[in-house]
């Protein structure tokens, strides 16, 4: 075995530039499948670093009463955690945003306050200092400094009907007088109880809390205080891949009870999503399958390519071999030796190969990565860098591996069937009857050209065939990848999509004339072009089986076909956005417009699909 391995590296000496070719051709399948693979670990490091600036880097959100914290700093799987605590909310004078009239203060751990990030000024260091949000200025157009001194009346929202309102969004109505609505004037329908004065110094100036809410009546302002009993802690696990068991496990030591057996979704816990997703990361292994096959597809599609480039490769090679195989044969080669010379040179020319082409797709993407930063410096919230993920790496290399063996598998099988008379003949490519040289009348259109093509053809059906198959291949991959861009850019298009209109306001109100006063005031605005007026109208229906398929009543557990199905929305438009919404589903005749179909989300068995269940 050692002789024939011998001869081979001769042999690819001997034969430089075929051997150079066929290194080549494996240099830059790899760079492809690498490349390929290094896009997907950059865009995700990309995703990930997005991700944690614009929500965090914590796993998951627990509210947590503050005499059980030991349940979350003693537990062994928590990597870190840190907390922050709503001590109230003040009305201060000067705010201009109607939405959100209060300071809302907090006081948090050391590690939150940490994460913060400081415009101006210091931290608090007690109970006497606050650090304030530049949006406070930006956005609700109350100019303080640091230094300055601050008196607040921090108490709970509540509403006229005595309940109380948390972190929803404020509650008002707007002022009408004589048929004009002053959007910028309401009447408050809630109110601030059990509230304390404190003082404070402004020591410092943050950027807006990631964690604060858009919707939020409040600007979120921190000092370092003793908290209220209810904590919202934002833990980060040593695994992330353990999140959603341990989440589950200490929901449970905490008493929290799921809506649904066997779940791991608890009101009180509320999951970085995203960040779990783009680690890789999810409840439900249809999506984790989903992007697996789609890494797994393209990298196929590539290999073809490359596996006929390879096979030609090897094939030239084993035929140029051929009387070599016969004579290996006549001294006693058996056909798993001369298999293994082929596999051998196979392994040469990929260890070769392999890794020059691992450079060559870093030296690559990394080059692309910087052009596209230099041109498109505004793309991404992040520069783009170049970021190994291991997975994504192993998985090409392996796909190149399969690809050599397989390129090399049918001259390998060639080879081992050559006797040693054939190789001496070397006529065996070439099985051809006289009377199968005939040329269709067809054919002779063509002329003297076309004829002698034709009979070149048949002569030599291994050559014409791999070239049909090239052909044929090639075809595959280009409608192959246009399907994949199309759809890419179509769930691109669809998940990026702008909405068709350039604005849209809510109003909710128990005066139907006031509501009808400012949007005529609206409707008078120079420059409108196209508007649409919904008007909501709800009732709960009574309950009855024969309305309903057996499809919908077997997706929804009893209480929630009462509290969901039973509650009927109707919408109603005005006269003009309802003749557009005829003509747009080609209806003719004035009728309700009933939609029959519910698209709902399926969670059963550990996975998350869209279904649609028709209602009766």
């Amino acid at each position: 075995m050692k002789i024939l391995n011998n001869l081979t590296i001769k042999h690819l000496k001997l034969n430089k530039k075929r051997t150079v070719v066929t290194i080549i051709g494996i240099i830059l399948s790899t760079a492809l499948m690498v490349g390929i693979g290094l896009l997907f670990s950059t865009l995700r490091d990309n995703s990930v670093k997005m991700v944690i600036e614009n929500s965090g880097s914590h796993h998951v959100m627990i509210e947590v009463e503050k005499n059980k914290l030991d349940f979350i700093s003693k537990n062994d799987s928590v990597l870190n955690y840190k907390y922050k605590s709503n001590l109230g909310y003040s009305l201060y004078e000067g705010i201009t945003n109607s939405y959100k009239p209060y300071i809302k203060v907090l006081t948090a751990s050391k590690e939150y306050l940490e994460d913060l990030k400081l415009v101006e000024g210091r931290l608090p260091n007690n109970e006497n200092e606050i650090i304030i949000p530049e949006h406070l200025e930006t956005n609700g157009e109350v100019k303080l400094n640091v230094g300055d001194e601050i008196i607040l009346n921090i108490g709970k929202r509540i509403s006229d009907d005595g309940i109380l309102l948390g972190e929803t969004p404020y509650y008002f109505e707007y002022i009408c007088d004589d048929n004009i609505c002053d959007v910028n004037q309401n009447i408050k329908k809630e109110s601030l109880i059990d509230t304390k004065e404190l003082k404070y110094k402004i020591v410092g100036i943050i950027e807006r809390d990631i964690q604060e809410d858009y919707q939020d009546p409040g600007y979120n302002a921190f000092t370092v205080s003793e908290p209220s009993d209810i904590l919202s802690v934002y833990v980060t696990y040593k695994n992330i891949k353990d999140t959603y068991k341990n989440s589950k496990i200490i929901a449970k030591n905490l008493g929290y009870e799921s809506s649904l057996e066997d779940s791991v979704y608890y009101e009180q816990l509320n999951y970085n999503d995203n960040l779990l997703a783009f680690s890789g990361v999810s409840n439900y292994s249809n999506m984790l399958d989903s992007m697996s096959w789609i890494i797994i597809i393209i990298l196929s599609l590539v290999s073809i390519a490359c596996i006929i480039v390879i096979y030609n490769s090897f094939a030239i090679s084993v035929m140029e071999r051929k009387k070599q195989f016969g004579l290996f044969s006549s001294i006693g080669a058996t056909k798993k030796q001369l298999k293994h010379t082929v596999f051998f040179e196979a392994f040469i020319v990929g260890i070769i190969g392999i890794p020059l082409g691992i450079l060559s797709a870093y030296l690559g993407i990394g080059i692309v990565l910087m052009i596209i930063n230099k041109l498109l410096p505004n793309m991404f919230d992040f520069p783009l860098a170049l970021v190994t993920y291991p997975l994504f790496i192993i998985i090409p290399v392996i796909f190149m591996i399969i690809t050599i063996l397989i390129s090399a598998f049918l001259p390998a099988r060639s080879a081992s069937k050559v006797s040693p008379i054939e190789a001496i003949r070397l006529n065996d490519d070439i099985k051809i009857k006289s009377k199968k040289l005939k040329t269709p009348k067809i054919v002779k259109l063509f002329g003297v050209e076309g004829e002698i093509a034709y009979k070149n053809m048949k002569r030599n059906k291994k050559k014409y065939r791999i070239t049909i198959i090239s052909l044929f291949i090639s075809i595959v991959l280009f409608v192959s990848f246009s399907a994949l861009l199309k759809y890419g850019l179509k769930s691109t298009y669809n998940y990026t999509e702008l909405p068709k209109y350039e604005y849209a306001f809510n109003m909710s109100s128990d005066n139907k004339e006031s509501i009808d006063n400012i949007i005529n005031q609206v409707l008078k605005i120079d420059g409108i072009k196209k508007y649409s007026i919904i008007r909501p109208v709800y009732y709960h229906a009574e309950s009855n089986d024969d309305y309903f398929t057996s499809q919908l009543k077997s997706n929804y557990s009893e209480e929630s076909f009462n509290n969901e199905l039973l509650n009927i929305n109707i919408l109603t438009l005005n006269n003009k956005a309802y003749e557009d919404y005829k003509k747009e589903i080609g209806l003719t005749k004035d009728v309700p417009i009933l939609l029959n179909v519910i698209n709902k989300m399926d969670y059963t068995s550990n996975s998350r699909k869209q279904i649609k269940i028709t209602v009766e």
